[in-house]
């Protein structure tokens, strides 16, 4: 547990956004809460100038019980740097006031504030909140699109449905699609059937659209779609929801979503493109953003770089420490720690490729889909092999080379960025890896077959050990 005492005052905007909360702000009262839980996110821009997407900085907001996601402006941004997305809590000595008649959330001056971390399970109306991320299995999706006076989502449920799900229309790469292609059918999204049309519910809000701030309308959808559904919390409908805001609110934003949560927002159009929707639910995921040099969001050899306003594409998946991360090829992985000397020398493929591994014999160096070196300090290391085929065909940096990637330590939220592209005939040196000295990644070849197997010839090495010399793998049978 940490403790902060708070010295200025902090305030969280929010506004009437419902009927109920039209009702709210005719009561003289001051409502009371004891804790909130921490979300993050990043919010996509597009810079009109230059036509690329940009970044803001990491935020921290509050989900009070209540459902209510409220901004937490004026934040320390250290004390943010510090919490955790959906795991850590915020509590106060002299609580939280909410004030019905402004709408802000104020923690008085001088209060001692609590961090803490939940262990347990996601429990509504309790402490019990955390939402683990899990990257496998059939998750439930629910999208929610707005009427309002001055405007409403571009797209009609029958288009939603087809380009975030694939039902419906002749849409090909979709947010179902690419998920489900990615991972091998390991993870998948369905339309939660029990709320709205087939997954889709079109709300109407009382607010004006026209140069408002996205956060005023998020909390005006997911505040009417509770009166609608008649539930008292949004994330108890489906496993990600999806807000499609109408256009016009301030700014040139794209799209959001919380980190490690069930909440994702999109400015209209952009709930359409498959690339910022993986994108967002990467977050979801608690995946964090792909880089390369001074730019966090500068990799494009995955989705979680930049995002691309079409339709059908990029059709890619993610970088090396993002499939790891994600856990659908625990076969095709290796660990190489500092501890012990290391020697490796065979076949990198590409995740596109994964059908076309060797069978792997007792006394092989297996086909291997992403290295991950733990030096003795410092980040880690991945090698992986950006294979450009199939459900990678569309991607656009390092195709068919050997991707050098660097991340913080662990496997659990954190940024990466692409250090090295190599081609063949190349090497790369970890200096001090470990006590045994530097460890080298030698690309020896890189062999492309259409659609049969391709591969990189890749040595590694760490310290002296003795190399024998292998049976060749026997490949895999191939259906008649």
């Amino acid at each position: 547990m940490q403790i902060y005492l708070l010295k200025s005052f902090v305030a969280i905007s929010y506004l009437a956004t419902s009927a109920v909360a039209a009702h709210q702000l005719r009561r003289d009262l001051v409502d009371k809460y004891d804790e909130c839980l921490v979300l993050k996110y990043n919010i996509q821009f597009l810079n009109e100038e230059t036509g690329k997407e940009e970044y803001e900085k990491e935020a921290c907001t509050c989900e009070l019980n209540d459902g209510t996601i409220a901004e937490l402006n004026d934040i320390d941004k250290k004390l943010c740097a510090k919490l955790i997305s959906s795991e850590s809590f915020l509590s106060s000595s002299s609580g939280f006031n909410f004030d019905v008649a402004t709408q802000e959330v104020s923690i008085p001056i001088g209060a001692t504030l609590e961090s803490s971390t939940v262990e347990n399970s996601w429990g509504i109306g309790s402490k019990n909140r955390r939402r683990m991320a899990v990257t496998t299995g059939d998750k439930t999706i629910l999208v929610v699109r707005a009427k309002s006076p001055d405007s409403e989502t571009s797209s009609d449920e029958n288009k939603l449905r087809e380009e975030i799900l694939g039902i419906g229309g002749t849409d090909v790469t979709n947010l179902a699609s690419q998920y489900s292609a990615c991972s091998y059918g390991q993870l998948t999204f369905s339309p939660n059937t029990l709320y709205g049309n087939q997954g889709i519910l079109t709300t109407i809000i009382t607010n004006n659209v026209e140069g408002v701030a996205n956060s005023v309308i998020r909390n005006a959808m997911t505040s009417q779609a509770q009166i609608d559904l008649g539930i008292s919390q949004l994330r108890d409908t489906a496993d990600h929801v999806l807000l499609c805001i109408p256009p016009g609110t301030d700014g040139s934003w794209i799209g959001y979503a919380f980190i490690n949560s069930w909440l994702s927002v999109f400015n209209d159009r952009w709930c359409e493109y498959p690339s910022v929707l993986m994108h967002e639910i990467g977050h979801n995921l608690n995946l964090a953003h792909s880089g390369e040099g001074n730019n966090e969001y500068d990799d494009q050899s995955g989705m979680m770089g930049y995002s691309y306003s079409s339709d059908e594409g990029p059709v890619m998946c993610f970088n090396g420490p993002k499939s790891y991360q994600l856990g659908w090829f625990p076969n095709y992985q290796t660990d190489v720690a500092d501890s012990a000397p290391f020697y490796w020398k065979g076949a990198l493929i590409g995740t596109a490729n994964r059908d076309q591994a060797a069978t792997c014999n007792p006394g092989d160096y297996c086909d291997t889909i992403v290295f991950r070196l733990i030096p003795e300090n410092g980040n880690e290391y991945y090698v992986a092999f950006n294979r450009k085929d199939g459900i990678n065909s569309g991607v656009r940096e390092g195709a068919n080379q050997v991707m050098i990637t660097n991340r913080s330590r662990g496997t659990s939220f954190g940024p990466s960025l692409i250090f090295q592209k190599m081609n063949a005939n190349s090497v790369y040196t970890i200096q001090n890896f470990g006590s045994e000295g530097d460890l080298t990644v030698t690309v020896d070849d890189i062999v492309l077959n259409q659609g049969s197997r391709s591969y990189a010839e890749v040595t590694i090495q760490f310290g002296e050990i003795d190399t024998p010399s292998p049976t060749a793998a026997t490949p895999s049978p191939t259906a008649a």
